[in-house]
């Protein structure tokens, strides 16, 4: 196989390990889901999109210290699962999340391989369908056990936790202000009337 050097060399019908994805030779940044790329531009990103996903991740790192956990934010890449490279077909850039840093999860100098307990992921009109669908339905898949989907032009944040059946259930929708609790890590609460300033 020959090296890809440019985004256009990509064939948008044919599924990509994170073995290759190792091999490419561009600055362009993509997400894997179930092995179709998908281009993600950080610099993309709305100012406001921006401020949101620091405040959570700094209200996360000033108010909330676990030494099992660590919070990552935009743009870590997150390798889910715990396949051999060849066999993994999913990198997500979530916003924000918290993994334990206990195995099988693992970080190297690409990222998290693993699944974290919890992961936010700040919503905007490009993204609304992906965060609601596709990613959902993968780290249901994977196991995350809480899943955020924050809504900035809604002022709106709606909380996912994994029942004991493996699915998704709605805890919350919450707008505007208050506190919302992180269900599956004790003592971690985001404050929405500081986020949403």
């Amino acid at each position: 196989m020959s090296t890809i050097t440019a985004l256009s060399q990509l064939d948008p019908n044919r599924p990509y390990s994170y073995a290759d994805y190792l091999t490419w030779e561009f600055g362009e940044w993509v997400e894997l889901l179930g092995g179709q790329y998908s281009v993600f531009s950080s610099p993309g990103k709305s100012p406001t999109h921006q401020q949101v996903v620091s405040r959570i991740g700094m209200q996360v790192a000033e108010r909330w210290n676990d030494p099992a956990y660590e919070t990552w934010s935009l743009p870590f890449p997150l390798i889910l699962g715990y396949e051999e490279l060849e066999n993994s077909y999913n990198l997500v850039l979530p916003d924000v999340y918290v993994m334990g840093k206990h195995p099988p999860n693992y970080l190297d100098d690409r990222g998290w391989h693993g699944v974290p307990a919890w992961i936010v992921e700040v919503t905007d009109a490009r993204t609304e369908e992906t965060d609601r669908t596709a990613k959902f339905n993968l780290y249901q898949y994977f196991g995350v056990r809480e899943y955020w989907i924050v809504s900035p032009d809604k002022r709106q944040v709606v909380q996912y936790v994994l029942d004991s059946n493996g699915r998704y259930q709605l805890l919350a929708e919450k707008s505007n202000s208050g506190l919302a609790h992180v269900q599956v890590l004790s003592g971690l609460e985001i404050d929405w009337d500081e986020v949403f300033a």
